[in-house]
């Protein structure tokens, strides 16, 4: 399994790298236990190309290039968040970091004035904020 380099930060290029060929050895895992993710994949891929799913499925199961277009990505997974996690919790001690909620009233925006303010403060008219992620 692949490590980060914790001492000069995180290391998120290879992490998803490594991430990424994680992801691409259990299509064929996925593929045996009929993963619904996986054959909506398959099933789409089949609607807009016009092949047969035996086809498709074939084709998955001999060619790992072709494989890995059905690898899921690891931009869909969060990686860049727990990745940092990790890091923040191994090298700078912060065991009690925790993920915030993206949106809601238990949510933190930076506004643009620079302050910080709770969902339940937020408006409609706040378009120029950005939550905090930890």
């Amino acid at each position: 399994m692949c490590q980060n380099n914790l001492q000069r930060g995180p290391d998120y290029e290879g992490q998803e790298r490594c991430r990424r060929l994680y992801n691409l050895n259990q299509v064929l895992s996925q593929l045996e236990n009929h993963d619904p993710n996986l054959m909506n994949k398959i099933s789409n891929f089949c609607q807009n190309y016009d092949y047969s799913q035996e086809e498709v499925i074939r084709k998955i199961s001999t060619d790992e290039m072709f494989r890995a277009h059905f690898a899921i990505s690891p931009n869909r997974q969060n990686i860049y968040e727990r990745i940092f996690q990790e890091w923040a919790r191994t090298v700078l001690g912060l065991n009690d970091i925790e993920k915030l909620p993206t949106a809601g009233a238990q949510a933190i925006y930076l506004a643009q004035n620079g302050e910080f303010i709770s969902g339940n403060e937020a408006t409609g008219n706040d378009r120029n904020r950005k939550s905090l992620d930890f």
